[in-house]
């Protein structure tokens, strides 16, 4: 409770598990201060002038998965992650998703080890109509069905109806 977070400084447990704040730490390292406040761990790493910071948190990969930092909760998460997936070139990606950690999450973004960003999730499309249109007559008003789908990389075109849905505001053409 609030009083264990006013007394217990730190603890470390018989199984390697450090608390800082609390006495019953459930992962490696936990930090709490077991109050409605939030709670702030600041690493800071400088040199002797002050003037050099860094920081740096390393993770290791484990099996065929990125490094990464990932912040979670029970509304969902967003996770940064780096290095050589599978064996091939290294990235960087962002990737967000349902409640908890790992919880259905999708690639949201990618910047490859030659610095281009892709992200697969923005809206766009192309269609056409599915044949050749003739017997317009000058002065007339036509509807043009695109009824065939060239490519749809968010599925926000429906070729029943012909209509694209903005899933986001922006700039479309």
């Amino acid at each position: 409770g609030a009083s264990e977070a006013a007394t217990t400084k730190m603890t470390l447990t018989s199984a390697g598990r450090l608390g800082v704040g609390l006495t019953d730490p459930s992962d490696l390292l936990e930090v709490s201060n077991s109050a409605d406040t939030p709670t702030r761990a600041i690493i800071t790493a400088e040199d002797s002038s002050g003037s050099n910071q860094n920081a740096f948190i390393k993770t290791k990969a484990k099996g065929n998965y990125y490094n990464g930092l990932e912040l979670a909760s029970t509304d969902g998460h967003v996770g940064f992650f780096g290095g050589y997936y599978s064996g091939g070139s290294a990235t960087m990606q962002v990737r967000v998703g349902g409640s908890g950690v790992n919880s259905s999450d999708v690639q949201a973004m990618l910047i490859d080890s030659n610095g281009h960003v892709t992200m697969p999730k923005q809206p766009c499309f192309q269609s056409r109509p599915s044949g050749v249109i003739s017997n317009i007559n000058v002065g007339s008003s036509q509807t043009l069905n695109f009824a065939t789908e060239v490519f749809d990389l968010n599925a926000d075109y429906n070729t029943s109806n012909y209509n694209f849905v903005a899933p986001v505001t922006g700039k479309y053409l």
